[in-house]
């Protein structure tokens, strides 16, 4: 008796466990992944930059490889090994570059991006290397692009400093900011308008950020969120009233 009780609770168990991981396979096959955006190639990782973009597309180099995989919608399972070729983002086909000089760097087109590519930096202990306002040598940068973004995502160039004057007078608003980490934009009338700044220095990497503004107040998040002086509108007086 106590043997076809054993036996009995044997196969509960069993058939149990093989309920479990029947559901578990189901949940995986209908799990979202939220991918970083990233490739890989040649045994390395590379994450995408966010905060940066080509200064000259004459330093995007030789095609280098290419995209074998997209992983974005087609993987779900969360134990995915990622392989060389698989991007995050991109079709199979899209070719990537080499940034001349700069081994640590790869690039692939994007017609979204200012300057008309997108740039990835190889991840390195595991962090992916950023570029922040912080770090960004201001007493190099030697011109300063302003553009509008629209609901497309494009960019209209709203203006060029190239004068060192009015860059440091640029600069100078950034700087004096207050950071209010508990902001909350007006979006009363739509959501805010988005500007871009792009930052130019010798390096073949331009400092890019976003600008925004609710209709009262500019506001930008070089870390935290930081309220701008309302002076900084007459650099965009051709869309801010």
């Amino acid at each position: 008796m106590e043997r076809l009780i054993f036996v009995f609770m044997t196969a509960m168990l069993l058939t149990g466990c093989g309920f479990m991981q029947k559901e578990l396979d189901t949940f995986e096959r209908h799990i979202e992944i939220d991918w970083v955006d990233f490739i890989k190639l040649d045994g390395k990782e590379y994450d995408g930059i966010y905060t940066g973009v080509i200064a000259n597309p004459t330093d995007i180099g030789e095609a280098v490889g290419e995209v074998q995989f997209k992983v974005a919608d087609q993987v779900t399972n969360p134990h995915y090994k990622i392989k060389d070729g698989d991007a995050a983002f991109w079709e199979k086909g899209t070719k990537i570059y080499a940034v001349k000089n700069e081994e640590s760097l790869r690039a692939v087109k994007d017609e979204n991006e200012i300057n008309g590519y997108r740039l990835y930096h190889v991840r390195e202990d595991g962090k992916g290397q950023s570029w922040h306002f912080k770090d960004m040598p201001q007493e190099k940068v030697k011109k300063i692009e302003l553009y509008e973004r629209d609901a497309a995502g494009t960019y209209d160039l709203l203006q060029q400093l190239t004068e060192r004057k009015e860059m440091d007078e640029f600069l100078s608003l950034l700087n004096r900011g207050e950071q209010q980490s508990n902001f909350i934009p007006n979006t009363s009338e739509g959501d805010p308008v988005i500007f871009q700044m792009v930052f130019y220095t010798d390096s073949p990497i331009a400092y890019n950020f976003s600008l925004h503004f609710d209709g009262k107040v500019f506001f930008w998040h070089p870390w935290d969120t930081t309220v701008l002086p309302g002076e900084i509108k007459t650099y965009l007086n051709y869309h801010v009233n």
